[in-house]
């Protein structure tokens, strides 16, 4: 019979208690006075219950959650002792404080306990005089337990956690390491608490198969505390540790990942991943070496399956990161996104190839969504061959070993491919073996074309960018530069002169992905590189991105190297000692750039008359157009501040005023920046036409773009223009937001 006692038994609510156990076992108390506090709820789970006091001579049933019954008979095993060294019978499975005795009922006091293997969820029932109350449930912290085998860390896993309701697993230190025979299987809301990483190690044993712990399509699951060690299996699997699948609310914390394929891969799926933070870790030895092709990551791999899928909130903050083939790497495939990944406060060293490796193959394969990396201390990445000229500050990872140099990688931090509004801020990125930071989403590496004659073609990889390209913008077509006259699509181009007939070629040319950098160091780039072109603190071949607040020194190349940029802004950047390797001498270059901007940065070489190599503040080379240039401290103690060959012209523009409309087809509303740089909404579905008037006056007109954040996919045109305003045309929803930028020349 089920109902309520009687406030004579109980008066409104629980006073439920908890001691904890520091041995095996843990112990459970119900009104046991002075001992910690255990969460409790009422019948179905629903609202907790205050203070209340037991009638002396209650009956406790103690059973797995759910309960069955009330009064409940799905009884857990209960012990004499946190010894575990006795079972009680499930008839009598209260033990009193002070005593080893199983019985069935508290006492006179109404005080009762258990003693259980380990926390978790539980549910119980209590029985006065033939009336049974509840059931009630009682959340109880894990006490420390020791597991000698990852099957019984399985077998306590799937005891203390049923995926519904939460549960903990606390382990034991441990001075020897538990074997891993099998994949560990994670299970929903449950949490793996270890003493900490480095005083428990859960080992694969020697030609392990598999991935020692998989995370799949589960929820809320946390792991704290543990390392994993892979000992380099023979086939070294995927990963360590393997994110996949639907899963949700997934954290690494302190954790440690060393000797395996990648330390943690998420990713290989093809479903949503979301909320995944790995936090406060260390991941060391993961990989393969530089002559076996240098492959896997620290913390990485996030690379979708082809299909659509989608990886939301990834956070990766405060790791050590060393000593593997890469340290942090993403990857997209064919109609995969990932949005909001935060790579923060991570130390990322001695790593055979980049220390961050942001890629996205193109934008139809995939894209990564405003990406924030952000304080990380990035340094001694890369590795030139036989280590001639490794910087005695480094200490070399197992991977940076022979005579096989790092090949195009061993960048500080390395965005390439079809990236979206990143962030890269308050870095600092040294003694790398390539550039410390690339901004290269136009690489040659990501877009192959056909040419004939004056015509280029399409034929795989990034899409062109029409319709934001530029007349006179440069494209590098083989390692030659050559000069847009227009484009007809995204597959379709044609040029101001002949590049003769390719089946096949590279193409690298500026894709849109408006990055912001902002006050990041980055020094003693290039170390070791035979190249004095490679090396730049700063390597930039995008459309539209803004550095301010850099500080590019002593790098083996150039402080700030921009390739065939498009409406790239350096406001307040600084060079000095720079061009170590001795080629082009520059603190800034600009190469077949246009609509490029140097607004008060500073360059200069402050090394001893007759060793100075950065004798050039900004150099602006061939196939450049329409650069300005407005800083005044370039002219220190380079021999040239400003070296150009008819591309430049300096001039101080007026401050934009807001934006407003001398035309407004239809409707526009909502208007926010200024009248160069800002937003709206359109007022309309179909083709949205306005004109804006900049409230400035340019010398001659604007180079501007704009696209449909709302909808990326309805383009939009800004190529009109007079000396005042400039006219942004396109198809876009109602309510659609639009961004624009120009740049006045």
């Amino acid at each position: 019979m089920r109902k309520n006692l009687s406030p004579l038994i109980f008066a409104i609510a629980l006073l439920l208690c908890a001691s904890f156990a520091h041995g095996q076992g843990v112990r459970w108390d119900l009104g046991a006075p002075g001992s910690a506090g255990v969460t409790s709820v009422g019948s179905g789970g629903v609202g907790g219950l205050s203070p209340l006091f037991v009638q002396p001579g209650a009956t406790l049933a103690f059973c797995s959650y759910p309960a069955n019954a009330v009064p409940c008979t799905n009884y857990v095993q209960t012990y004499t002792s946190l010894a575990l060294s006795a079972t009680c019978p499930t008839s009598t499975q209260v033990v009193l404080q002070g005593s080893n005795s199983c019985q069935s009922a508290g006492d006179n006091f109404g005080d009762m306990g258990v003693y259980l293997a380990s926390g978790g969820t539980y549910a119980y029932t209590l029985t006065v005089n033939g009336v049974s109350s509840g059931p009630y449930t009682a959340i109880v912290p894990g006490g420390a337990v020791s597991v000698s085998s990852s099957a019984a860390l399985q077998a306590l896993l799937n005891a203390t956690c049923n995926g519904t309701v939460p549960g903990i697993v606390q382990l034991a230190p441990s001075s020897s390491v538990v074997p891993v025979t099998a994949s560990i299987t994670a299970i929903s809301n449950c949490t793996i608490k270890g003493p900490g990483k480095w005083l428990l190690t859960l080992q694969a044993t020697s030609g392990l198969a598999a991935n020692p712990l998989v995370i799949s399509g589960v929820t809320n699951f946390r792991v704290e505390g543990l390392t994993i060690d892979d000992q380099r299996s023979a086939n070294l699997p995927l990963g360590n540790i393997v994110i996949t699948g639907s899963s949700s609310n997934i954290t690494l914390h302190d954790v440690g990942s060393i000797n395996g394929g990648n330390c943690v891969v998420i990713g290989g799926g093809s479903a949503t991943l979301s909320n995944i933070t790995v936090e406060d870790g260390y991941f060391n030895y993961c990989g393969v070496s530089i002559t076996t092709g240098g492959g896997a990551f620290g913390i990485g791999d996030l690379e979708p399956s082809e299909g659509g899928s989608v990886l939301n909130h990834i956070y990766i903050r405060r790791n050590l990161i060393s000593g593997n083939a890469s340290g942090i790497g993403t990857l997209t495939e064919t109609g995969t996104t990932i949005t909001d990944l935060e790579i923060e406060d991570n130390q990322i060293t001695s790593n055979s190839n980049d220390g961050i490796g942001i890629y996205s193959e193109s934008a139809n394969s995939g894209s990564i969504v405003s990406p924030m990396i952000q304080r990380n201390r990035v340094w001694c990445n890369g590795w030139p061959a036989n280590g001639t000229g490794f910087p005695s500050v480094c200490t070399a990872g197992p991977f940076q070993t022979g005579a096989t140099p790092s090949p195009t990688n061993g960048v500080g931090i390395d965005l390439t491919g079809y990236l979206l509004r990143p962030l890269i801020a308050n870095n600092d990125v040294e003694y790398n073996y390539w550039d410390g930071i690339d901004n290269e989403p136009g690489n040659s590496e990501f877009t192959v074309v056909s040419t004939s004659g004056t015509a280029i073609s399409w034929v795989s990889g990034n899409y062109f960018g029409y319709p934001y390209w530029k007349a006179g913008q440069a494209v590098d077509i083989s390692n030659v530069l050559y000069k847009l006259a227009s484009c007809s699509s995204q597959t379709s181009c044609t040029l101001q002169t002949s590049a003769g007939t390719h089946a096949t070629a590279n193409m690298t040319a500026a894709i849109y992905d408006s990055a912001t950098e902002t006050g990041n160091v980055s020094c003693y780039n290039g170390a070791g590189n035979p190249s004095g072109l490679n090396g730049s603190g700063f390597s930039d071949i995008s459309f539209g991105s803004t550095y301010s607040g850099n500080i590019a020194c002593y790098n083996n190349g150039q402080g700030f190297f921009d390739q065939v940029a498009v409406l790239a802004t350096h406001n307040g950047d600084s060079a000095s000692n720079n061009a170590t390797g001795g080629d082009y001498n520059s603190g800034f270059i600009c190469q077949g750039c246009s609509y490029e901007n140097y607004i008060g940065v500073q360059a200069n070489d402050s090394r001893a008359g007759g060793s100075q190599t950065q004798t050039i503040g900004v150099n602006i080379l061939a196939n450049s157009q329409n650069v300005y240039v407005d800083s005044p401290n370039l002219f220190r103690t380079e021999t040239t501040g400003v070296s150009d060959s008819g591309y430049l012209t300096q001039v101080t523009w007026p401050t934009a005023g807001p934006a407003t409309y001398s035309s407004n087809a239809c409707n526009a509303g909502n208007p926010s920046g200024s009248g160069v740089a800002g937003t709206y909404e359109s007022g309309t579905g179909g083709t949205c036409t306005v004109v804006i008037s900049t409230g400035m006056t340019a010398k001659t007109g604007y180079a501007c773009w704009a696209y449909d954040a709302t909808t990326p996919t309805d383009l939009q045109n800004a190529s009109t223009f007079t000396q005042t305003t400039f006219t942004v045309t396109g198809t876009t929803a109602l309510n659609d937001f639009i961004v624009f930028g120009c740049q006045p020349f």
